[in-house]
């Protein structure tokens, strides 16, 4: 499907996303790489990553975005690795869990990443959560473990209080 996408786009578009996103089971490479086989500085190459996906998103991606929502629930685990709840900031670590060609397809589709994950799951300063009873429980925990820490920080005595052994 993204291939079919890519070919719409001009030769040296289509090859940078290709590289930049490792498709065709290559692995993605770097601006700096591109740049120096292009002759081109990264800013450009970057700039070229950034035309192609708009051009790419101006097409009719329906089909893309109902295989990606058929697909949510595959993605969503393996994002979160089964646990349902995705912790900032491992949001990049973990999208590497979630093949090339499907990551293309989401800065297609939605634009960035958080934008995808804000189209079906909640968002507090601790990560994303599929329940919002879930996100509120977790965020208060941590609020309830931080004050215990620093009740205990401040109640720790003094040199003279310590005990001989």
């Amino acid at each position: 499907m993204i291939n079919a996408l890519l070919k719409g786009l001009q030769p040296r578009e289509a090859d940078v996303l290709r590289r930049r996103y490792g498709l065709g089971g290559c692995c993605s490479e770097t601006l700096e790489h591109l740049a120096g086989e292009y002759g081109l500085t990264r800013e450009r190459i970057r700039q070229v990553e950034k035309e192609a996906l708009a051009r790419l998103s101006e097409l009719p991606v329906r089909a893309i975005r109902r295989s990606l929502d058929a697909h949510l629930a595959l993605l969503w685990d393996a994002i979160t690795r089964s646990r349902g709840v995705l912790l900032l900031p491992g949001l990049d670590g973990e999208m590497l869990l979630v093949d090339q060609e499907t990551r293309l397809a989401i800065e297609i589709v939605y634009r960035s990443l958080v934008q995808w994950l804000g189209s079906f799951v909640f968002r507090t300063d601790k990560g994303w959560f599929t329940d919002l009873a879930v996100a509120s429980n977790f965020t208060n925990m941590v609020s309830q473990v931080r004050r215990v820490h620093l009740a205990g920080l401040t109640q720790q005595p003094g040199p003279a209080g310590r005990r001989a052994l």
